[in-house]
């Protein structure tokens, strides 16, 4: 089975055999394009010419396996449209990925003009611009003729199936994250996009993440070194095929991935009134049940910031110090909030600003290495504890994602958490929970591959328990201040000019 994630970082393709193991995986970055101040842009053709490229290298390194690839599954980022001019895949405009936070001011005005109640009741998420309702309404107040060019709304993932031969569909999950779906009805919000003065002929149908919507044609075959007729899955967002893939369906449980972003993924069988406004709710790709994310947008990018801003190189020295720190120091209390690209839930502030404080002369790298992890984890914890309903249920953390290989980092979360945590066993969980969507459409059982995809990686320890609960207080005495610190510079800046 092969798998395909458009992720915000890369573009990335698995194959996988039936016991879920890993045959080969070649990935290759995605640019972001920063045109302008709160701009994210990403080119769906670099996306295409990337997977040309890995295809012709994995039908290269394990033709006997290529050629014998029974299913294609696709996941990728959530949010970003993909504006469709036509069957053939055409696009419109650069895609808006997730992080761009350019519709500020469209989401005021959508807030006027409906209110944000109607969101939460309708669509079960607050208005954000992170969203994809305000950056299609940004197109249409200061774009006009992209979307009446465009004839299809779509997603990352939806747009690879459609090149490949499929169906132009979405997936519940991704309908789900745009604001402009009802959770309730689990249909279009058709009455909202006409009054924005939008067709409803470029929605999408919506279909389960398990469906086959076509068939690789013979033209995609040609262009990507891919056999004809693989029948082609849907699959889901990357958040939802996460949550699927690390047990957060399972009660009791709570997955956190932190890559580039730091998530906390867990499900609910209904809609929790608790977690309005809070959290941000989209149904599982199956449409079965509901998953809820909460988010800290700089997860391990943070880390990326930090080395690039300082110039540290010889990553893999700086790696084997950290290693080293088998007991975190008591007495070291640095704090970070890591609100580079903004706060994210629960707080649901994008132009807030990162910061830290405590660092003293005596204090090394690793010292604040070490709270840049803290505050990250800190940051997931503020969604969990704004749910209290939800966190009393929360038995084990399913931690996964990038920052999983530093040994001290489950430990950080097992005390901060006061849970034991297991680690998933899947670098790549989006990928793996796209291969059990692939597994299902094909009729094969999953289960024992979803059991045995984690394992035990510490226990919370009472002394660091209390600890971080001292720091977390310390944490959030502050947290104000750190959020009001944007606004208050941003008017300063204003009066001065």
């Amino acid at each position: 089975i092969l798998t395909i994630d458009v992720g915000t970082t890369n573009l990335k393709c698995i194959l996988f055999g039936e016991d879920g193991n890993q045959v080969v995986k070649r990935s290759l970055s995605n640019t972001t394009r920063y045109p302008q101040p709160f701009f994210a842009e990403q080119e769906p053709h670099q996306w295409l010419n990337n997977l040309a490229v890995i295809l012709g290298e994995m039908s290269q390194i394990c033709p006997q396996e290529f050629r014998s690839i029974e299913a294609i599954a696709l996941t990728g980022q959530m949010h970003g449209p993909v504006l469709l001019e036509d069957q053939k895949g055409e696009v419109a405009y650069p895609c808006i990925i997730w992080s761009d936070t350019r519709a500020a001011e469209e989401v005021e005005i959508l807030q006027k003009e409906f209110s944000a109640e109607f969101f939460s009741q309708h669509m079960g998420n607050p208005l954000q611009q992170s969203l994809t309702l305000p950056k299609i309404f940004w197109l249409k107040r200061h774009k006009p003729e992209v979307l009446n060019r465009t004839a299809k709304v779509v997603f990352p993932k939806d747009y690879i199936g459609c090149i490949l031969g499929g169906e132009i569909t979405t997936d519940y999950s991704d309908a789900s994250g745009s604001l402009f779906y009802n959770l309730y009805s689990r249909c279009w919000e058709k009455e909202l996009w006409e009054a924005l003065g939008l067709s409803p002929a470029m929605l999408p149908e919506v279909v389960s993440g398990d469906t086959v919507i076509g068939f690789v044609s013979e033209e995609a075959a040609r262009i990507f070194s891919l056999p004809s007729g693989i029948p082609i899955v849907k699959g889901g967002g990357d958040l939802a095929t996460t949550a699927l893939a690390t047990g957060a369906g399972q009660e009791g449980n709570v997955s956190l991935c932190i890559g580039t972003a730091g998530q906390l993924l867990f499900c609910m069988d209904r809609i929790e009134e608790e977690v309005m406004g809070k959290l941000y709710l989209f149904l599982q790709c199956l449409g079965d049940n509901y998953f809820c994310l909460g988010t800290v947008p700089a997860g391990g990018v943070s880390l990326d910031w930090f080395f690039s801003l300082f110039g540290i190189q010889d990553l893999n020295k700086l790696w084997e110090r950290v290693e080293k720190i088998e007991r975190i120091s008591l007495r070291r209390a640095i704090l970070f909030y890591p609100f580079l690209l903004g706060t994210g839930t629960p707080h649901f502030n994008y132009h807030a600003s990162a910061g830290f404080l405590g660092l003293q002369m005596n204090h090394k790298v690793e010292d604040v290495l070490i709270a840049i992890l803290e505050g990250i984890t800190f940051a997931l914890q503020d969604s969990l504890r704004k749910t209290p309903a939800i966190d009393e249920k929360v038995k084990k953390v399913i931690l996964s994602g990038g920052l999983v290989r530093l040994p001290v980092l489950p430990q950080i979360v097992s005390n901060v958490f006061n849970r034991p945590v297991f680690l998933s066993r899947y670098l790549d969980t989006a990928s793996v929970g796209a291969f059990f969507l692939a597994m299902r459409a094909m009729g094969r059982d999953y289960g024992d591959i979803l059991e045995g995809g984690y394992g035990m990686a510490c226990l919370p320890e009472d002394v660091y328990v209390q600890y971080y609960r001292r720091v977390y207080d310390l944490y959030q005495s502050f947290l104000d201040v750190i959020l009001s610190f944007a606004l208050q510079t941003s008017a300063y800046f204003k009066e001065e000019t």
